[in-house]
């Protein structure tokens, strides 16, 4: 993505488990320059969660407080601001009002991170969600989504078998209207978060982890 973004200043990412919408790049390049100056979005995500939208948004897309690496794309100027070895962890780690300000886009989050950090995963799509919130940034989300990933069958390398995430993708005729003046909607964002809510038993694991580190 470096080498990429460093010869054409933007770049469109796409992973091998990835089928999308015949007007997916369409979609892609024109947000990506209709939007390049907007400095307070990070990237453009083809992908869109299967969320029931509010039924008063009427808008071709929306703000997510948490960037898809299924199908996605972004600038040079955003890349070079991910610090991928998150030097300010030792902090982060103790502080909850910023655990809780991270776990916005979905409180699978902030335990993604310690797993990270602690050599269990091998991330940059955590690191890159974490960019995002670190710089107060959001990704800018079609509704109707152009990707859909089909490595939940466990062929994917973080995917375990699952149809949770499975969506209608696009049919590829549908013109998006871009807008200038795009604001986080507050509903959507508590949608998604809800829809990232992770199970009590997993939740208990993750936070005994993460007092374990602590001590180590």
């Amino acid at each position: 993505v470096t080498k990429v973004i460093n010869i054409y200043n933007k770049a469109v990412v796409l992973e091998d488990d990835i089928i999308c919408s015949s007007n997916f790049l369409k979609f892609m390049n024109e947000a990506l320059e209709f939007y390049i100056y907007n400095k307070n979005i990070f990237s453009i995500s083809g992908y869109s969660l299967p969320i029931k939208l509010p039924a008063y948004y009427y808008q071709d897309v929306y703000l997510s407080l948490r960037p898809s690496s299924w199908g996605w794309g972004t600038w040079k100027d955003r890349w070079e601001k991910a610090d991928w070895k998150i030097s300010d962890y030792d902090i982060f780690k103790q502080d909850k009002n910023a655990q809780k300000l991270f776990n916005r886009g979905g409180e699978d989050l902030t335990p993604m991170l310690h797993k990270q950090m602690n050599g269990e995963i091998d991330s940059w799509a955590v690191r890159w969600a974490y960019t995002h919130y670190k710089n107060n940034a959001c990704a800018v989300t079609p509704v109707k989504s152009k990707t859909v990933n089909i490595g939940a069958d466990k062929s994917g390398t973080h995917s375990k078998l699952t149809d949770k995430y499975y969506v209608n993708l696009d049919q590829g005729n549908s013109i998006v209207k871009l807008e200038k003046n795009l604001e986080l909607d507050q509903e959507i964002s508590k949608r998604i978060k809800k829809f990232m809510r992770i199970g009590s038993i997993k939740k208990i694991m993750n936070w005994i982890k993460f007092r374990w580190s602590l001590l180590l």
